[in-house]
């Protein structure tokens, strides 16, 4: 496993809202998160026991780190969702918002806190993280999730 998985699982053994983990998890965004290419070891990370071999992670890893805009970024993360063997692509909204677009995409990896792909719509940002702390993250901003 690699230094940002290591660190990743580690956040998640500890309490959720506490400053260790908060702290941590911070370094990590900072680290590894929006603006950082997403590599064949977060790839193999996510994906774990899904894969079976034989997977072209680095084709994959080469078409994440180069979709751009919502529907080149959409059809990227349904790709890596059959090949990681997630549970799917799924949406996070802002309350109030009803236009249909998102605030945040997502592989569904099965829990709030596993490490996942994350795409921030309205920064543009394709990036590896947990939707959890997404939204924690948007919410300590004064946003309102859904």
């Amino acid at each position: 496993m690699n230094k940002r998985g290591s660190l990743i699982r580690l956040a998640s053994t500890l309490p959720k809202g506490s400053s260790e983990r908060r702290t941590l998890l911070s370094m990590l965004v900072r680290a590894y998160g929006p603006g950082k290419k997403i590599t064949v070891e977060d790839l193999e990370m996510i994906g774990g026991n899904s894969l079976r071999g034989g997977e072209d992670l680095e084709g994959l890893a080469r078409m994440l780190n180069s979709a751009s805009g919502m529907r080149g970024v959409e059809k990227a993360m349904r790709e890596a969702d059959k090949v990681l063997g997630g549970f799917g692509v799924e949406a996070v909204f802002e309350e109030g918002e009803y236009d249909g677009n998102p605030a945040m995409t997502y592989i569904n990896t099965g829990d709030t806190y596993n490490a996942t792909i994350v795409y921030d719509v309205d920064e543009d940002e394709l990036y590896v993280g947990t939707w959890g702390d997404w939204v924690e993250h948007a919410e300590r901003e004064g946003r309102r999730i859904r």
